[in-house]
């Protein structure tokens, strides 16, 4: 036997079809690629400008509106029409991301399962929980807390009917900036079906890990948003109908990472099974002038 193992080496097999248990190197997990967390604007820890956010925050931001012109003689002058630009804002209260990692305890120690739980956290995986959450606002608040924005209650359907995706990514790009001219970048959230049609319509770049249209907005590919579903003012669409909505670049806030229990003590005697539990705090929020302006896309066109 000792002549066949080293006859058929890191194989693993022989020509009767048994099999030797051979490592394999593991396929690491990692971040997404063009979605929210690796897109927006991370603010990693417990501290933003040394000051604690996990227990609540409040986004402060101007309001971004439109300026006038006017003839110098005009006396008196009229009040600005697009109305004053002026400090907005709104609280936020965090919520957690946590993991769950199960495995069978045979060949592998408490310490690795946890390890486990705490790569899940730093995944894509939790960009895509973060996405959903971002778009349904799904967490009741807790007691003296408050309901965070979601593109579901805070979102608008500006657009007049269903578009093609051509024609809606125009149109997110208008409204934009007639909404918020000021804020001068922006962030548009879609499937990365939508995103996939958007790519090969030749309307969009990439560079340092980041999608950007021809007029420099930021597109995020997220497989978190539920866009074949409710959108903006909770109105439903149903496939190959979906949503894509723009609104100013998200922020989002990854606390520390932290195990919830001890794994040594998570071990299912019965079924000979090991899990572990991790989580951190986490928010993503949009600038308060340009709530997300969503579109209907037939992305079957």
């Amino acid at each position: 036997m000792t002549d066949v193992l080293d006859a058929v080496g890191s194989l693993g097999l022989v020509a009767s079809g048994a099999r030797f248990p051979v490592p394999l190197d593991p396929v690491p997990l990692a971040g997404g690629q063009f979605d929210l967390v690796s897109s927006a604007r991370v603010i990693s820890g417990d501290t933003d400008g040394g000051e604690p956010w996990t227990g609540g925050f409040t986004v402060v931001g101007d309001t971004c509106k439109a300026l006038v012109v006017r003839d110098d003689c005009t006396v008196p002058w009229a009040a600005n029409p697009a109305g004053p630009n002026a400090l907005a804002f709104y609280p936020v209260t965090p919520y957690l991301v946590v993991s769950e990692y199960k495995c069978s305890t045979f060949g592998i120690t408490p310490q690795e399962v946890a390890d486990g739980a705490r790569r899940l956290l730093s995944s894509g995986a939790a960009s895509a929980a973060i996405e959903r959450e971002l778009w349904l606002g799904t967490i009741p608040p807790p007691p003296g807390g408050v309901d965070n924005p979601s593109v579901v209650d805070d979102g608008f359907d500006f657009g007049a009917g269903t578009m093609t995706p051509m024609k809606a990514l125009a149109e997110l790009e208008q409204v934009a900036r007639e909404k918020a001219p000021a804020l001068g970048r922006y962030m548009i959230l879609a499937s990365p079906r939508l995103v996939s049609l958007w790519d090969a319509g030749g309307a969009l770049s990439s560079a340092g890990g980041v999608i950007t249209t021809v007029l420099g907005t930021v597109v995020v590919a997220g497989g978190g948003f539920p866009t074949r579903g409710a959108g903006p003012g909770a109105v439903v669409v149903n496939p190959p109908i979906e949503w894509a909505v723009v609104t100013g670049t998200v922020t989002v806030r990854l606390g520390t990472i932290v195990d919830l229990g001890d794994p040594e003590l998570m071990t299912n005697r019965g079924t000979n099974t090991i899990s572990a539990m991790a989580a951190r705090f986490a928010a993503a929020t949009w600038h308060p002038c340009l709530p997300p302006q969503g579109v209907k896309v037939d992305a079957s066109l």
